[in-house]
């Protein structure tokens, strides 16, 4: 509910494998149905390519930029920090630092490696938040209010 119309959203889900279960699109009421229909789709399960999914992610949003020049981009990362896929995080960092794509990390979980997460962030100077934490929606919600 805080993503305005104007804004363009996809979304990537993983486990063992990743999965488009969204192409990026305009928000728009069609987008939103989409988007709210992979999420009620997803479920935690199998392993945590973390780095494979990102990869996709920044394919994407690179996809997307090339038709939209002045749009400003970002990925949001929901994990908890613990990448067990073939790729790691030095695989993917001079791609990330190459597209200027910051990267805001969200530890979902209690026991969320936020050393882990933190290190995506500060790729491309984004911050990485806690979900466990007691404001989780304000901070959500700031982030999404000053990036979008």
């Amino acid at each position: 509910k805080y993503i305005n119309e104007n804004n363009y959203i996809g979304l990537v889900s993983y486990s063992n494998d990743v999965r488009v279960d969204l192409p990026i699109g305009e928000f728009d009421l069609d987008q939103k149905s989409y988007f709210q229909g992979a999420v009620d789709r997803m479920s935690a399960a199998g392993g945590t390519a973390t780095y494979e999914a990102l990869s996709v992610a920044l394919e994407m949003v690179k996809e997307k930029k090339a038709e939209l020049p002045a749009a400003k981009t970002m990925i949001f990362l929901l994990s908890d920090g613990y990448a067990n896929g073939k790729y790691s995080l030095g695989d993917i960092t001079y791609a990330v630092k190459e597209e200027a794509i910051p990267i805001y990390t969200i530890g979902y979980t209690a026991e969320a490696d936020m050393d882990s997460l933190g290190q995506i962030s500060e790729i491309n100077e984004a911050v990485s938040i806690n979900a466990d934490s007691e404001d989780i929606v304000y901070k959500i919600k700031s982030l999404f209010n000053s990036n979008l």
